[in-house]
């Protein structure tokens, strides 16, 4: 065993299992190093003597090797004389890092399970991430899972808030972290049946760091990962989310217009065509909605002082596209040697198969492509969707894995944009991109309403610290239109300016009112804090059904029998007959070959109490589509059902239960109709998952957000006193160091901080939600300059000055409230001067 200072690794040759140990308790115990695999070897190695065990999971054989030679920090396994494995620990105060060197003669591995143990000094919370930007990511008690439900995160996970488990390489295998109700653990790297010689060490290297909360390990985690960071943080406007596939080149040109105009001052760079502009798939050239061609294009915005982007999704090749007649062999092959059919759709072409990097021909038509979008056709900028398609697969032209082949396809697309292109990555495996994108889309798509927000919170709130650390985060886009209100909005531009991501705008501008412009333009330019995160508070128990809530705060669950029938028909009456339904326990996923029509029904009596109380249904989230029932009466629908199918499976569902069909005290039947349109589907999660993250704090401001439908007290210790000021309130809270503010439902506050002064000092202005502005002292002067001019709002600059100070002069109007004084400036100028005397 070795000894560094609070950490020790012990090893049990009995069993072969080893354990870390720090100050006399188990930080893991029993872990059991399994190696994996299907093929003849290892039916041989499973029976040998260099094996103390075999586990057989479905057709994947694991086995453990035999240790070999121990030292004082590593000890040696050999399996079948073909494969020699080095478990070596590294170890200081904060960090150990537990490596495994494997060293094989030509046989095929599936997976490595480094550590298979249990965590022994776990109380229970654990912050998951997912594989790729669309991945769930969860913050779960480990004691609030089922018996057979694990927690699975992909590159790091956080336990308690004390310690964090990585992978410091990510560019072979899927690494990925499980935990367990009982507190068991597992270190696996999946690598898909490669045939193997030798795996690096650092991508076998397991990252044990302590601290003393989650954010500091994450952060710290993230700050290690070393990824250069050499671009400014992207900004601009997408067509996608107001025009979808009817985009064209006229309102591209409309909306580039209103960029230029009233955001590129500001520091908006780009303009980004999204789907909808192709003629198909893998042929990128323009349709018939573009006559003009993509020189045009990017000429026009060129001109406008703006930068072009364009959306591709590179590894989706259409079955009528030229790339594929030409060249079937480049597409991921079936068992049979044909290009396996993928998915069908008709705006991208019909059926779609998947290009497969791993092949020489088709790496060199990536670059080619990637060369042509950036030279010839003069884009800056290239968004790249559904990339995980790829990571989805098994087979490849190549002795490559899944990991390996994605990262082929992604390194020939960089090699030809070129460094200067700011390229962002969606549906994108997150750890594996490192380093060779700019940007990457951290969560599922936004709607312009309340729901559709959500998606933005909750995948920034999880994955926050990979921000300005790893790539640019991408949240998705930033809306402003109706039926969001002006407080929505303000809400959702806030959250977008607090944590300084990326911020595309994608609202139909030209027709966009002036109040909800100048609303956007407060959210430019990004501002990257040199520390943000949020504060996580305490989760709740899980909901097992879905809530009706109470205008007062108070609730109930539905939590009686839960049934579901596949198909559709007229299954919302209360009195139907439910004898040949089958019972099933909520959240619910179909299987993916269920595609369509299915019904969920309960039963359920409401209390007398909740009579005359206004009552809202959360429902959860339905994959993809839904109409909900109320005692046979429709309460609301989220998406679109067919004939105009559209999905909505990442919106979160509130309906009001109007009052005249509540019975209380009796039996109410709650039904749902439902819609998947391909994958899974189902009542898939019940609870809106945003309580831990309405609180952010950055280094000079606080942002708290009401997320809920009820109006709700924050409370907030600032460990310090600062003078306080409420930005969108434009009110001086004056000298604090407890904050206390109240919030209608869907509203905000950004509390601006600054160091207590007895001198007048500029707080910020209404310019920017960060108050951002460059100013000094200069005698009894302070003067000052906005980011730009050509503002919708005048520019208002606040400004402290205690009692004893007089105002003798100031460029522009002043108004004085006790100590606040506002000076509004003339239009167009950014420079100011305030003269005091006291």
């Amino acid at each position: 065993m070795a000894t560094h200072s609070q950490l020790r690794i012990a090893l049990n040759p009995d069993d072969g299992s080893w354990s870390l140990m720090m100050d006399g308790r188990g930080l893991l115990a029993d872990c059991r190093l399994l190696i994996g695999g299907r093929s003849d070897f290892w039916k041989q190695v499973a029976e040998s003597d260099d094996v103390l065990s075999s586990v057989v999971e479905e057709k994947l054989i694991l086995v453990q090797p035999h240790p070999r030679e121990v030292s004082a920090d590593s000890v040696r396994f050999t399996l079948g004389g073909k494969l020699n494995l080095l478990l070596r620990l590294d170890a200081d105060r904060d960090e150990a890092r537990v490596s495994l060197e494997v060293e094989a003669d030509d046989i095929d591995i599936e997976e490595v399970r480094l550590a298979s143990g249990k965590l022994g000094i776990a109380k229970g919370m654990v912050l998951a991430n997912g594989f790729h930007s669309w991945d769930p990511r969860k913050l779960r008690k480990l004691e609030d899972l089922g018996a057979d439900e694990a927690i699975e995160s992909f590159g790091c996970s956080v336990v308690d808030g004390e310690l964090l488990f990585g992978f410091t390489g990510n560019h072979v295998g899927m690494n990925k972290l499980v935990h367990y109700r009982d507190g068991r653990f597992e270190a696996v790297s999946r690598f898909g049946l490669k045939r193997f010689g030798k795996i690096p060490r650092e991508e076998l290297t397991l990252v044990i760091e302590f601290g003393s909360s989650a954010n500091e390990l994450l952060a710290r985690f993230a700050g290690s990962c070393e990824a250069p960071m050499s671009k400014p943080v992207g900004s601009g406007w997408c067509s996608w989310y107001y025009y979808y596939h009817d985009v064209s080149e006229k309102e591209v040109v409309k909306n580039a217009e209103v960029m230029a105009k009233l955001f590129k001052p500001l520091g908006a760079e780009y303009v980004q065509l999204d789907d909808g502009y192709q003629r198909a798939n893998g042929d990128w050239d323009t349709n018939d909605k573009f006559p003009h061609g993509h020189r045009w294009l990017t000429d026009r915005i060129h001109e406008l002082g703006m930068k072009a982007g364009l959306w591709i999704a590179p590894f989706i090749i259409a079955g009528k596209s030229p790339v594929f007649k030409e060249h079937p062999e480049w597409m991921i092959q079936d068992e049979a040697g044909k290009p396996k059919e993928h998915v069908s759709f008709k705006p991208w072409g019909g059926q779609c198969y998947v290009l497969d990097p791993s092949h020489p021909g088709a790496r060199n038509w990536l670059r080619d492509l990637a060369r042509m979008i950036t030279d010839d056709w003069g884009y800056d900028y290239i968004k790249i969707d559904f990339l995980h398609y790829v990571t989805d697969q098994r087979r490849f032209y190549a002795n490559a894995t899944p990991v390996e082949a994605y990262l082929e396809g992604l390194r020939a697309i960089r090699e030809g944009a070129g460094e200067k292109t700011f390229i962002l990555g969606c549906g994108a495996p997150i750890m594996p991109s490192v380093g060779l994108v700019d940007g990457i889309r951290i969560g599922g798509d936004v709607w312009a309403t309340w729901g559709g927000f959500e998606p933005a919170v909750y995948s920034s709130s999880t994955r926050w610290f990979m921000n300005g650390r790893l790539f640019w985060t991408d949240p998705d886009v930033l809306l402003a239109r109706p039926p969001l209100t002006i407080e929505e909005a303000r809400t959702w531009a806030s959250f977008y300016a607090f944590t300084g991501q990326m911020n595309l705008l994608s609202d139909n501008l030209p027709e966009l009112d002036e109040a909800r412009l100048a609303l956007l333009q407060k959210s430019f330019p990004v501002r990257v804090p040199e520390w943000v995160e949020p504060v996580i508070t305490p989760v709740p128990k899980p909901r097992q059904s879905p809530v009706v809530v109470a205008d007062d705060g108070s609730s109930f669950e539905l939590s009686g029998r839960w049934v579901f029938k596949a198909g559709d028909g007229d299954y919302a009456s209360p009195t139907l007959d439910e004898s040949d339904w089958t019972e099933v326990r909520l959240p619910h996923k179909w299987d993916k070959d269920l595609d369509g029509f299915g019904w969920y029904r309960a039963s359920f009596v409401v209390p007398r109490d909740f009579a005359e109380k206004a009552l809202t249904l959360e429902l959860g989230k339905v994959d993809d589509a839904d109409e909900t029932f109320f005692n046979g009466t429709r309460i609301g629908k989220t998406g679109e059902l067919p004939p105009d199918y559209e999905e909505a499976w990442s919106l979160f569902r509130r309906y009001a239960i109007p009052k005249d069909i509540v019975r209380p005290g009796e039996v109410n039947t709650l039904a749902i109709r439902a819609y998947d349109g391909g994958g899974a589907g189902g009542l898939y999660e019940l609870e809106p998952r945003l309580h831990a993250f309405e609180v952010w704090r950055c280094e000079d401001a606080l942002l708290m957000m009401n997320l809920d439908e009820r109006e709700r007290t924050f409370a907030y210790d600032l460990d310090d006193e600062f003078i306080a000021f409420d930005f969108w309130e434009r009110e001086l809270l004056g000298r604090l160091s407890k904050l206390q503010v109240t919030l209608k439902p869907h509203a905000c506050a950004v509390i601006w901080l600054r160091a207590v002064e007895d001198e007048p000092c500029i707080l910020g202005s209404s310019a920017h939600i960060l108050g951002t502005v460059d100013w000094k002292r200069d005698g009894n002067e302070l003067v000052g300059k906005l980011p730009a001019s050509g503002y919708i709002e005048p520019p208002e600059v606040y400004i402290y000055v205690p009692a004893s100070f007089r105002i003798t002069s100031a460029t522009g109007s002043i108004q004085r409230v006790g100590e606040l004084c506002i000076l509004t400036l003339p239009a167009g100028v950014c420079d100011f001067r305030l003269s005091l005397s006291g």
